[in-house]
């Protein structure tokens, strides 16, 4: 605010002498900015100030201006009463007056302190306080609501007088018991830091338990507020998990799910899961057994591709110790069937009677018709060898192909109604599969297609 109004003093100023001297030389302007204790001489005209205000002085063609600011000494009286001694700046006052002392206060400037110290000789110390029972105080002990005095002399010959004002409140029987309820485990500490690991429910007035005092006051302190003497007894009522035993047999893997989330296990564990609160507020725990066994694995060779009116002799094999079931009832590992005229669908079923998983299988016979059909069909297939896809094409239409490994197993089929389809080879692996192709005209025609990736 100071410099603004500095700035529009110093613009009319300059204003002054161009309309009135128009030959004159333009005004030098110089600013000086103080901050002092009391007062300030300004050397520029020799005056001296003693209070703060914007100052100035002309000399010919330069304007002097002193922006000064006065900062008073400040005195504080004040009376205390010392005791024994008092301490005073740099003094440490054991003898009754006044006293004076010279500090710099926060603006840098002096400030004179005056002090009228009385020097008693007696140093006071008041205390108010309550206990439970009893109460130690200058190596007595106290049972008795009172005010209590006592005074010391020390080798100065300064006597210091104690007070306390005291409420004892006597310990009373507890007519009934606490009741503390929790899940499956209770650790009962003591005051003196031992612990007791309570896992059944308890009375303590029937309970042998160590260092009872301590006891009753883990749960009532002895306060003024909360007396209690050692007969204070707790029930201490310990609520257990629920547990359910689930015993689990499994082929390959297993998915529990306890209400929130899948738990999936592989192979055979024992383990513990909540899966919600028991109506006593505690656990429900489900306790699993689980025997994880695999399945068996099952390869069926023989007579996968046969002429029609012929016999095809299958027998499958598996990795364990199984009994089997064909599709016809056969229960055997090895089956004939006898004047087959057309492609016919197998399945085999292996089960292990010990762990109770099964497996089943399946298998195409092919019966060929060779002659006519594949003499005269008019198609061509490539490239054969083939790596990603293969081409069919045929003047008569590609209705369906059918892909079948060295087992007999079906492994692409694929539908269509044009002179050309294309099938894809990406997922299966390199070997000799037969291809099976209906046509639109009717025919059936069987082929050999070699994968070589």
């Amino acid at each position: 605010m100071r410099k603004g109004l500095i700035s529009i003093i110093l613009a009319c100023m300059m204003m002054m002498p161009i309309v009135m001297h128009a030959q004159t030389n333009a005004v030098a302007n110089i600013i000086t900015t103080e901050r002092q204790c009391n007062s300030y001489t300004w050397p520029v005209n020799g005056k001296t100030y003693d209070s703060t205000d914007v100052y100035f002085h002309r000399s010919t063609d330069t304007l002097y201006v002193l922006d000064l600011t006065i900062v008073k000494a400040s005195n504080t009286t004040a009376t205390v009463d010392g005791g024994c001694s008092y301490s005073f700046g740099r003094h440490n006052i054991t003898t009754s007056g006044t006293y004076t002392d010279t500090l710099t206060s926060s603006l840098g400037c002096d400030s004179i302190v005056t002090l009228t110290v009385n020097i008693t000789n007696v140093n006071r110390i008041e205390t108010t306080d309550s206990a439970c029972q009893e109460y130690s105080w200058r190596e007595q002990t106290l049972t008795e609501s009172n005010t209590y005095k006592d005074s010391i002399v020390d080798d100065n010959g300064c006597k210091s007088v104690y007070t306390l004002h005291l409420t004892v409140k006597q310990p009373r029987q507890a007519e009934k018991y606490d009741t503390v309820s929790v899940c499956n485990t209770y650790y009962l500490e003591f005051i003196s830091g031992s612990v007791a690991v309570i896992t059944e429910t308890i009375d303590t007035s029937t309970q042998v338990l160590s260092n009872r005092a301590a006891f009753r006051n883990y749960y009532h302190p002895r306060t003024a507020t909360r007396c209690f003497d050692s007969t204070y007894y707790v029930h201490i009522n310990v609520r257990k998990k629920v547990y359910k035993d689930s015993i689990v047999n499994a082929c390959d893997s297993y998915v529990f799910n306890d209400g929130k989330k899948d738990h999936t296990y592989r192979f055979s564990k024992e383990d513990e899961i909540t899966v919600d609160t028991a109506a006593n507020g505690c656990d429900s725990i489900v306790k699993l057994n689980i025997t994880i066994a695999k399945t068996p694995q099952v390869i069926i060779k023989g007579d996968i591709n046969i002429r029609p009116n012929s016999d095809a002799k299958l027998v499958a094999t598996a990795n364990q110790n199984v009994s089997w079931t064909w599709h016809n009832g056969i229960r055997d590992s090895t089956i004939t069937l006898t004047g087959l005229t057309e492609n016919t669908d197998v399945w085999v079923r292996a089960d292990n009677e010990e762990t109770k998983c099964s497996s089943t299988q399946y298998v195409t016979i092919l019966c060929n018709k060779l002659g006519v059909d594949d003499a005269e069909a008019d198609i061509n297939i490539y490239p054969n060898p083939a790596t990603e896809l293969v081409n069919v094409v045929s003047t008569d239409g590609v209705k369906r192909i059918s892909l079948y490994n060295i087992n007999g197993q079906r492994v692409l089929t694929q539908q269509g109604n044009s002179e050309r389809q294309s099938l894809g080879l990406q997922t299966l692996s390199n070997g000799t599969y037969t291809m099976m192709i209906e046509l639109g005209s009717g025919k059936t025609v069987t082929r050999t297609v070699i994968i070589s990736k």
